[in-house]
């Protein structure tokens, strides 16, 4: 059963996230992922082609609890609501929170893969009773 609370606090204190978006038929899908954690929100970066992202522009409900490096769940899931961050503004800024938690390590993965051009940058908050009626893509001053 997701857990609801006000931010990702426990979060903080591993290193990879599972995080699970639906099918169209509502089967979970689960993906570890590298987060960036800013405040009470979680960014992460995916392929353009990828899954997940097609999955949450139709649905965004997700949960998220930390796992192995594997994906192995360590923690109870949290509910969460994700979008797509359109601007490229948004997409810096959650570009600058990945690169400040993982340092070399995206550096390294980005040199490595394709350009960064090609990739969705996907922000989660947590759904609490304050978020639960509020649309994913209203705008958050």
């Amino acid at each position: 059963m997701p857990i609801r609370f006000n931010g990702f606090d426990e979060l903080r204190r591993y290193e990879h996230c599972l995080v699970v978006t639906y099918r169209k038929d509502g089967t979970p899908m689960p993906q570890p992922v590298w987060p960036g954690y800013d405040g009470d929100r979680v960014y992460l970066w995916t392929e353009v082609q990828a899954y997940k992202a097609k999955r949450l522009r139709r649905n965004p409900e997700a949960l998220i609890a930390p796992c192995s490096f594997r994906g192995k769940p360590l923690a109870p899931p949290i509910a969460a609501r994700g979008r797509i961050l359109e601007t490229a503004a948004e997409r810096a800024h959650a570009e600058a929170v990945i690169r400040s938690q993982w340092g070399w390590k995206r550096k390294a993965f980005a040199a490595a893969s394709r350009p960064l051009t090609d990739v969705h940058y996907i922000e989660l908050v947590p759904l609490t009773s304050a978020t639960a009626d509020t649309p994913a893509t209203e705008d958050r001053a």
